[in-house]
């Protein structure tokens, strides 16, 4: 590019820096990559219009193509390289009305404007929706949890009552076994005071003979003074 003149044009600086830096691919690989170019995934149609006149320009530069002729070469390729059949389908009437490349591609930007407010409407009401499931599924939890937590208390109020009646009954049985141990303790004291209370034989039989022998004596008595007389 050093022996460029100063006063180059703007077409003969383009065609040193391709001839330096452009693509070396051949006429007809280049026309094949343009002809079977698609949008990528996540690519705009701005972006998708742009790379394909790119590659457009190549294939002109290294073959002749007239203005009119690559304008329709531009728009059907622009068209059928749709990623979406939606914006496609939306769009074919205005491809078949012979529309110019520039308006074709407005139309498509509008239909893929809609398209976009359509999908995030869709999406907010399915995250509507994901967000009420979630509302109703955290709900049905929480009444399942507290239908759990109720059983639990009532099953831990039966056991408490359980425990109760069996302390109850406990202290009823102690209660009772003390009252047949007192009760035996007082009948062997009453057995053993009456024990202490029965009468003293031998001191009975011991008046009962003093009784006997003075009544002997006084029998005895006139006897002795009639024999004296």
């Amino acid at each position: 590019m050093l022996h460029m003149r100063a006063d180059a044009t703007v077409d003969e600086i383009m065609t040193e820096l391709e001839d330096n830096f452009g693509n070396i691919a051949s006429n007809d690989t280049l026309l094949s990559r343009f002809l079977s170019a698609e949008q990528e995934t996540g690519e705009s149609v701005t972006q998708w219009g742009l790379r394909l006149e790119g590659m457009l320009l190549q294939v002109a530069r290294k073959t002749k193509i007239d203005d009119e002729e690559r304008r329709s070469m531009l728009k059907k390729r622009f068209w059928r390289g749709l990623k979406s059949e939606e914006l496609r389908n939306a769009t074919r009437v205005h491809l078949e009305n012979n529309v110019t490349y520039e308006e074709l591609r407005n139309k498509v930007r509008e239909e893929e404007f809609e398209v976009k407010l359509l999908k995030d409407k869709d999406n907010r009401h399915k995250i509507g929706k994901v967000s009420q499931l979630a509302v109703e599924t955290d709900a049905c939890q929480s009444n399942e949890l507290l239908q759990q937590l109720m059983k639990k208390i009532e099953s831990l109020d039966r056991k408490l009552e359980d425990l109760k009646k069996e302390g109850h009954t406990g202290r009823q049985i102690g209660n009772d076994r003390a009252v047949n141990t007192t009760g035996e303790y007082r009948q062997r004291g009453f057995q053993r005071g009456g024990y202490r209370r029965r009468p003293n034989y031998y001191q009975n039989n011991r008046n009962n003979d003093h009784t006997a022998n003075s009544d002997k004596l006084m029998t005895n008595q006139p006897a002795s003074k009639e024999h004296l007389n």
